[in-house]
This record gives structure tokens, C-alpha cells and sequence, in this order.
């Protein structure tokens, strides 16, 4: 796994840690404007990993909890 797709996974074990839950990531879904995003590509493609992208006016209207 290169170094950028490396520090992805990282950073979601960490928030996921922090957050008491299990790392059972089935897929990956971001913000269009992430779609040419070597990190995410790369993480994707190695865990094998089903990669989404959305628009920003998609993503705003999702409840997200704060």
C-alpha cells in the first residue's frame, strides 16, 4: 500500500477507534471533487473496496449527526 493510501487507512482506523466502532468498511463513498484523490483511489483499489463518488448538493441534504 503506497505511502498516501496509507496514511487514509490510518486516519479512518483512528477516527473509527475514537468513535468505539468496528473497521468493517465494505465501501467508500466521498465528495466528487475527491475523485481524482490518489489516497482514496489507492485505498480502494487495495482493500478492494467499492469507490462512489457524489455532489456536494447530493451530500448537503443528508442528515449527518453532530
Amino acid at each position: 500500500m503506497a505511502t498516501l493510501a496509507r496514511a487514509v487507512d490510518e486516519a479512518l482506523a483512528e477516527v473509527t477507534r475514537q468513535a468505539g466502532a468496528s473497521l468493517e468498511i465494505v465501501a467508500a463513498a466521498s465528495i466528487d471533487l475527491k475523485a481524482d484523490e490518489v489516497g482514496l483511489l489507492e485505498l480502494a483499489r487495495a482493500r478492494g473496496w467499492p469507490l462512489c463518488f457524489h455532489p456536494a448538493a447530493r451530500l448537503a441534504v443528508v442528515p449527518v449527526p453532530h
